[in-house]
């Protein structure tokens, strides 16, 4: 290494023509001896300026991950067949009892635990297309063909019956008693 350094100076200082990748090494070479040799103060300051500049880069990702978007649900679980759920007795037990907290929990069905008490505050407002009718087609399934499990989960996550009063007079309209 030092036998290469000494031929690059001695082509500088001679003012011989030097290859690209040889003048690339030069260049670095003596900005190397200028920061790491002659001026350590300088070397101290550009390692703050780094450090600095790295940590406003962590802030900002931090910031963007942070940043809610469109203040709409995940779609993640959309392609969920709720038909698939609702005919099979197992997966429907699967999902009731991670519901009612008596078993375990899929992250679909923990993002719906997560996220039910704010659509039920809201009705539905942050919800996708496909969640929404989906939403529907459950509680109409419910009514229908589970009454008990339907009053369990009314019971639930609408002990004081705010919701159903809520959403009487939308649930008729799509043929839903309540």
């Amino acid at each position: 290494m030092r036998n290469r350094e000494n031929k690059i100076r001695d082509c500088a200082s001679r003012g011989i023509q030097t290859s690209r990748k040889s003048a690339t090494i030069y260049s670095r070479l003596v900005l190397r001896i200028i920061i790491v040799q002659i001026c350590p103060a300088v070397r101290t300051k550009l390692n703050l300026l780094k450090m600095k500049f790295f940590i406003v880069a962590l802030a900002l990702i931090a910031l963007a991950a942070a940043k809610p978007q469109d203040d709409k649900y995940t779609t993640k679980y959309d392609s969920v067949n709720i038909d698939e759920i609702l005919k099979s007795e197992r997966l429907f037990k699967n999902y009731y009892a991670c519901l009612m907290d008596t078993g375990a929990c899929t992250p679909d069905v923990n993002e719906l635990k997560r996220v039910l008490p704010d659509a039920l505050e809201n009705n539905c407002a942050k919800c996708s297309e496909k969640q929404q009718t989906d939403s529907t087609k459950t509680i109409k399934f419910l009514t229908e063909n589970k009454p008990e499990e339907w009053v369990a989960l009314k019971a639930k996550y609408d002990p004081d019956n705010k919701y159903v009063e809520k959403y009487v007079a939308d649930a008729d309209k799509e043929g839903i008693k309540l």
